[in-house]
């Protein structure tokens, strides 16, 4: 009988148990990752830049930064739009059958 199938088969005071134990190492994995990338999120941000990565931050400004999101956002919308009308004006085709 595999480990599971006992788990399965005992009482609910010894489900519990095992569904507490599964759930807190479960809940540490995450943290412990979540941690990690925080820290690399860390240690990127704490790094003095460079000249040349200075310069190219540079290139791209808040405005367009905007201006780019709104011409993205804009663009959706124009070909969502024109797809809904593009399917109400088709030809409509009806089977009947007798």
């Amino acid at each position: 009988m595999g480990f599971l199938e006992k788990i399965r088969n005992s009482d609910d005071g010894t489900k519990k148990i095992w569904l507490i134990l599964f759930t807190s190492v479960a809940m540490a994995v995450v943290i412990f990752v979540w941690v990690a990338y925080f820290n690399t999120l860390l240690v990127n941000i704490n790094k003095p830049l460079e000249a040349d990565e200075v310069a190219k931050s540079d290139e791209f400004g808040f405005f367009d930064t905007i201006k780019s999101g709104a011409a993205t956002v804009y663009e959706f919308l124009a070909n969502t739009v024109s797809g809904i009308f593009g399917e109400i004006n088709k030809p409509k085709e009806y089977i009947i059958e007798p």
